[in-house]
């Protein structure tokens, strides 16, 4: 007898810790977050040209902080924020020109939002310039 009586604390237990493994423990406490970096999603490159390309971005969450500037940053390596065009502030969408581009230049472009807690990026685009005819 005292050894089923052993066996059934045991399994009970053992079942007691396989249900917090495969559930988790309930926590009905909810936790306050504070403020974040913003959310952006950069748009794809389009109307390209030997100088000249648009791109743009969507800000989709401020993060609970004001967007004091969103825009492209842009170059001719991966990563590259050489150049940048600023476009506005604020949640929603955006387009932007990039002018003065080399012809037959491949670039990466980015959007980027930025607000009191820091910049976010969005994913990252490849487009490569025309090459200039001359006639």
């Amino acid at each position: 007898m005292k050894k089923i009586l052993t066996l059934i604390i045991l399994l009970s237990v053992f079942i007691g810790s396989a249900q917090r493994t495969m559930f988790g423990s309930q926590n009905n406490n909810v936790v306050p977050t504070g403020p974040s970096l913003p959310v952006i999603v950069t748009t794809s490159v389009t109307s390209i040209t030997a100088s000249t390309a648009t791109s743009g971005g969507t800000v989709t969450s401020d993060g609970g902080q004001l967007i004091t500037s969103r825009g492209l940053v842009y170059g001719t390596s991966p990563g590259s924020s050489t150049y940048s065009a600023t476009t506005g502030a604020g949640i929603g969408a955006f387009s932007t020109s990039l002018t003065s581009l080399n012809t037959a230049t491949t670039y990466y472009v980015r959007a980027f939002a930025t607000n009191s807690i820091g910049t976010s990026y969005g994913s990252e685009f490849s487009f490569t310039t025309a090459t200039s005819i001359c006639i």
